[in-house]
């Protein structure tokens, strides 16, 4: 059976449970004048709605197997639906090498490194090659690292990993 949104539901599932658990490490400042929401808040905000998204794509893909099983089902193979998927593959073990490298290597760093690799994975394979591309890519993973680092260490007072850059 190939079906594209039950195996990514799971998949997805999977990840977010991984996240939900992960997020519950995350330091909590406890002193006086702490902010009502904790560190903890948006990373497990966004786990929560990611688990039910992954949800919902599991229940889509039940209800659509069961409409297809009347119908014959296509088969393919691993390769073929590999090579289909090669961007949601290569997004989730760049976004996996970015979370374990986020602690050593810093939040900035690490971001930069993540925006640019997801711009590569995800611009089409004739432009990939261009200089104005990755230049462009790099700018802005640049100004968006920046301003996310900013905003959430200056405005928010979340701790973000320094790393080796010690910022």
């Amino acid at each position: 059976m190939r079906n594209k949104d039950s195996i990514t539901g799971i998949v997805l599932a999977a990840f977010s449970v991984i996240y939900l658990y992960l997020s519950q490490g995350i330091k909590v400042f406890t002193g006086p004048g702490r902010d009502p929401l904790s560190a903890k808040f948006v990373p497990v905000l966004f786990g929560a709605l990611l688990l039910m998204c992954a949800c919902l794509l599991i229940i889509r893909g039940v209800r659509d197997a069961k409409k297809q099983s009347g119908q014959e089902r296509t088969k393919g193979s691993f390769a073929r639906a590999v090579r289909d998927n090669l961007e949601v593959i290569l997004t989730f073990a760049t976004l996996a090498v970015y979370l374990m490298i986020m602690k050593p290597v810093g939040f900035l760093l690490s971001s930069v490194l993540f925006i640019v690799a997801e711009a590569i994975i995800l611009t089409p394979p004739e432009k990939r090659k261009d200089k104005k591309t990755i230049l462009l890519a790099l700018v802005i993973a640049i100004v968006m690292s920046v301003l996310a680092d900013y905003v959430f260490a200056d405005i928010f007072h979340v701790m973000l990993p320094e790393g080796i850059l010690g910022f």
